[in-house]
């Protein structure tokens, strides 16, 4: 590594430092200059919840059910989601806000929330509270400090690990490649999966699987981390979200290997419920003997709305105490004995710093998400092995930084050889520092998609990779037409359009931010019309509204859509490009937002937000947007719409036309 690896360090700690400042700051400004009204009113909050009722669910949990204070309504539109970290504040007209409590969400519904508590809610609260989400940067920061200081101390002593050596050191990474593999235990894979498969299982210390969209990267990490295994090594098997882990564990359930999913158990998916360290826990031998404290700690709960005295109700809080005590110290005995079992342990990174795996050591991690995961994130994950496989795909959107952003792309040159740890910031992924110094020889790409229509694919592989995507035959011309109960018309007949907006004077608005000034967010009404249009004229073509998605790079046009749409289309999905990515839908809509008259495209600039929307669709591409603004000062999106004009069919907007019902 050209820059000494204790000055990579002191620089990763320091813009942890101001990541932790700036998440801080946010919080705050968003606490203390919105209103909850105005919370509520961006679908970050609910208001007048009325609690319904609580029972004791996986781990010991406590399971508050809430729902709207006003009989048989329904929450306003929001942004609340499973997973989750919410505030839960009292709210009976006092202002009283103390008591509050932190808790994961399990379930939502129109009428419905439930959220997990580590215990249950303050004495004297009464029925009423509101629910805001809350960020959760300072634990997950904190997890990566720690675990920089302990590669600093690493460092200092002079660890011989070879990893050290390959990540920070700039030695070379050796591949064995005598290690053959004798039987595929996917025979489906394909050519480029195979090749990604042998070069991992090869892999003494370092290797890269690149995954583009759509071209099977968790089926290749399946057969990776199953080989592995059976070749008797321990895996330890981690992403940056719940989502990455919840989808490789779906993978390699039904392949009876003993797994452990880590994690608090109200953030896993349904179908891996039965996997997570707490479901084991209940459902192995040993847990037969948390049933009786669980039944106790359930009675418990039911008698608490029926005392009226106050120290009747303290009582029971101080018997619940003591039961959740008891579990605790009987659940430890068994988790101990399921993790050390456990051939595959999945979770989290930040999940890799738990309790739970303290001693622990693994003969391999494998990370997938890697391009969208902070370095020091995947340090907590990596120091309990000596060989790490990294998945991922840095040609879509790195991970989200809040302080230090870097310009939309990086040299690798500039990486692989420069002696300034200045250079490196936070969204310069592991994935892309060792892509830049150890080149193409230490990854493997994947090159058949399954997902996209060729024509839809044709431009991110021409442009993103190097022109090596090639359709899977059974994608290739599948069209929206072709879907049952789907008519043929204009729309359903063509995979690519462009609905060009140019011309219209529907220029671009600035959403007012937190404190009422000018703010970086835009919305376009007028782009939001063509939005409207498009999708009622799929609807009537008889495609589901459950099949097509609308995104946006701006959340204030996401919050502009859902207002227009969601009340017609509820089952239709609307969200920023951020977070549709590893999404996909049958038909997706794209509004750009920019119309200026200065060419101005703000963080449209950054090509991989572009890449990110423009590979979600299966079947179609609608693009609604301004080519004289998007093409005016930038030679990405002038190339781009010059090929569209040749590949795909463009429409012209009228501005009359406002995408409303007549």
């Amino acid at each position: 590594m050209a820059c000494p690896p204790s000055l990579f360090v002191a620089r990763q700690l320091e813009l942890l430092e101001r990541e932790r400042e700036e998440a801080i700051a946010q919080t705050e400004l968003l606490r203390t200059c919105r209103s909850p009204q105005t919370l509520q009113r961006h679908g970050l909050a609910l208001l007048a919840l009325q609690v319904i009722g609580a029972r004791t669910g996986l781990g010991g949990q406590c399971l508050l059910e809430l729902g709207p204070a006003v009989a048989g309504g329904r929450f306003p539109p929001h942004q609340i989601r499973p997973n989750d970290v919410v505030l839960i504040e009292r709210n009976d007209g006092t202002g009283d806000a103390s008591g509050s409590k932190s808790g994961v969400v399990w379930r939502i519904s129109d009428a419905r929330l439930i959220v997990a508590l580590d215990t249950e809610l303050p004495d004297g609260w009464g029925d009423r509270c509101r629910v805001a989400t809350q960020p959760v940067y300072s634990t997950v920061l904190g997890r990566m400090r720690r675990s920089l200081q302990r590669l600093q101390r690493r460092i200092e002593e002079n660890d011989a690990a070879t990893l050290l050596d390959v990540l920070l050191r700039g030695h070379a990474p050796r591949f064995d490649y005598r290690v053959k593999i004798e039987q595929w235990l996917d025979p489906s894979l394909n050519a480029s999966q195979r090749a990604a498969v042998q070069l991992a299982i090869s892999a003494d210390h370092l290797a890269l699987v690149h995954g583009p969209p759509g071209t099977g990267k968790t089926y290749t990490l399946t057969e990776i981390i199953r080989q592995y295994v059976q070749r008797g090594k321990r895996v330890l098997v981690c992403g940056p979200s719940n989502l990455s882990v919840d989808n490789l564990a779906e993978r390699l359930a039904p392949h009876k290997i003993p797994m452990v999913r880590l994690g608090h158990p109200a953030r896993a998916l349904p179908s891996i419920v039965e996997h997570t360290l707490d479901a084991q826990t209940r459902n192995s031998d040993g847990g037969a003997v948390l049933v009786d404290v669980r039944r106790d700690m359930d009675a418990a709960l039911a008698r608490l709305p029926r005392c009226k005295k106050h120290s009747e109700r303290r009582n029971i809080y101080n018997e619940l105490r003591q039961l959740r005590k008891e579990y605790r110290r009987r659940e430890a005995k068994l988790v101990e004995e399921l993790v050390g079992n456990a051939r595959i342990i999945l979770c989290t990174l930040s999940g890799a710093d738990s309790r739970q795996l303290q001693g622990q050591t693994f003969d391999v991690v494998v990370i997938d998400e890697a391009a969208q995961a902070l370095e020091a994130e995947c340090w907590i994950a990596m120091h309990r092995a000596n060989c790490v496989i990294l998945a991922g795909d840095h040609r879509q959107l790195p991970p989200t930084v809040l302080s230090n952003r870097t310009r939309a792309s990086v040299e690798r040159s500039v990486l692989a050889t420069s002696k300034d740890p200045a250079v490196f910031t936070l969204d310069v992924t592991l994935f892309d520092r060792m892509l830049a110094q150890h080149g193409d020889t230490v990854k493997r790409m994947l090159s058949t998609q399954y997902r996209m229509h060729q024509d839809i694919m044709a431009f991110p592989s021409l442009r993103f990779y190097a022109n090596e995507l090639t359709a899977d035959d059974a994608v290739r011309a599948r069209l929206l037409s072709d879907m049952p109960g789907v008519d043929a018309t204009d729309d359903t007949t063509i995979p690519l359009l462009w609905i060009d907006t140019a011309g219209c004077g529907w220029l671009e608005r600035v959403e007012e931010d937190v404190r009422g000034r000018s703010g970086d967010s835009r919305f376009n009404p007028g782009e939001a019309g063509q939005v409207v249009r498009h999708v009622r004229q799929l609807v009537e073509a008889g495609l589901p509204a459950e099949s097509i998605a609308v995104i946006t790079p701006y959340n204030a046009q996401v919050a502009h859509l859902r207002d227009k749409l969601r009340e017609r289309y509820p089952q239709l999905e609307i969200g920023s490009v951020d977070g549709f990515q590893g999404r996909e839908k049958d038909a997706v809509i794209v509004s750009l937002v920019r119309s200026n008259d200065t060419g101005d495209i703000g963080f449209l600039a950054d090509y991989r937000r572009t890449n990110v929307a423009i590979t979600r669709p299966r079947r179609h591409l609608c693009i609604i947007g301004d080519s004289e603004t998007v093409g005016k000062s930038d030679q990405f999106y002038r190339q781009w719409y010059e090929w569209m004009t040749e590949h795909a069919e463009i429409r012209y907007a009228d501005a009359n036309d406002d995408g409303e019902d007549e």
